[in-house]
This record gives structure tokens, sequence and C-alpha cells, in this order.
């Protein structure tokens, strides 16, 4: 890296926390924290409601989601597909406010693809948060009170909905280790320490 590294993004599987550490990295070095954030700008951007925004909808008008989703049946043209918005253009609104708003730095991005978005800029640490499966299902059934089965499910669902757009639109392999400078599985290490090992990589990475 020939700036020094200021921009964090953070990609994750359900339930690993990935919200958290973000979170947590980011009061830690008094970053600005970006999620959600990201689609209220591009609603108070364009006009439009936050859902049309959201990282399981925007591609859903495309064949390719369809099929991959399961829910295209080969009959007509699939759900949503004329849309008075391009759902290209929604992601291009989407990346615009995260180039934005990383033109300034210290800041940390959590989903949104936002690593691929800014894969130009040189001062980005690109980090993966996953956790395992069983470690998962226990804390989603927990805290949202559902049978282990039902938690499985809704994660597994989840995480092929973020595969699936992670994929549409970096053409990239969602969770290849390749595409990051550090990999962390929160079934080994709790939120400290992945802030932890976070801290010691962007120390690291601009020496």
């Amino acid at each position: 890296m020939s700036k020094k590294a200021n921009i964090i993004c953070i990609s994750r599987t359900y339930g690993s926390n990935g919200k958290g550490i973000g979170k947590a990295i980011a009061k830690e070095l008094g970053y600005d924290f970006y999620d959600k954030d990201i689609m209220r700008l591009a609603s108070e951007k364009t006009g439009l409601v936050e859902d049309y925004f959201k990282s399981d909808r925007a591609p859903r008008s495309s064949l390719l989601y369809s099929l991959a989703m399961g829910l295209y049946s080969g009959q007509g043209v699939p759900i949503h597909y004329n849309d008075s918005l391009s759902d290209d253009r929604l992601f291009e609104i989407q990346s615009e406010i995260i180039k934005e708003k990383a033109e300034k730095g210290n800041c940390v991005f959590v989903g949104r693809c936002a690593g691929y978005v800014l894969r130009k800029f040189d001062n980005v640490l690109n980090i993966f948060i996953d956790c395992d499966i069983d470690v998962r299902v226990k804390k989603i059934a927990r805290r949202m009170e559902m049978e282990a089965g039902v938690a499985k499910k809704l994660i597994q669902k989840t995480d092929k909905k973020r595969r699936v757009y992670y994929e549409y639109y970096t053409s990239r392999s969602w969770g290849n280790p390749a595409h990051y400078d550090l990999c962390i599985n929160t079934a080994k290490v709790d939120e400290d320490g992945a802030v932890a090992m976070i801290k010691s990589m962007l120390d690291l990475a601009n020496r």
C-alpha cells in the first residue's frame, strides 16, 4: 500500500458478528462507520425508499439472480424485471456514495461490496469475517428464539443472498481468501480478539 491504510471493508457471513466487529473497530480507531447508512444516503440522493437498495433485493430483477436463487420458472420475464430504475444503476448510486465517503478516509464499511467498489484505492484493508456454522446456528437460535433447524435455514438463505449479490456485481467468489487481506473465524476469537487482529494487521500494513 503506497498510502496509509485508513479504510476498512468488512464482508461477513450471517451470524459471524461482522457488523459488531465493524462497529467496535470503528469506535476503537475513531473512524466513521457505514453499514445500512449507505442505503439511507442512497435513498436521500434518489428519493427512492431504502428497500430499493437492500443487498438481497438489488439484482433480483436480473435473470442470472433469479436463476441462482431459484426464483425463475423459465416462463415469461422474471418478476421485478421492469423496475423503473435499473438494478445496475442502483448499485452505481451506492458505489458513488461509498467512494465519496472513502475519499475522506478514516472509515469502516460493512457489506455493500465495498471492498470491490474501492478496489482501486490503495489505502484499503479488506477483511472477511466467518464463523463455524454450528456456532452461528446456536447464536441465531438463541437471539431470535427459534429452533436450531429454522435458524440454520435462515443462515443458509441469508448467506446465499449475500453470495449471489456479491458475485453478481463483482464476478468474484464471495469468501475467497485471495480477495481479502485478513480472514477471521469468530468461533476461535471473540469480538475483542477480532478487533485486536484487525488493528495489528492495520499496523503491519502501514509500516
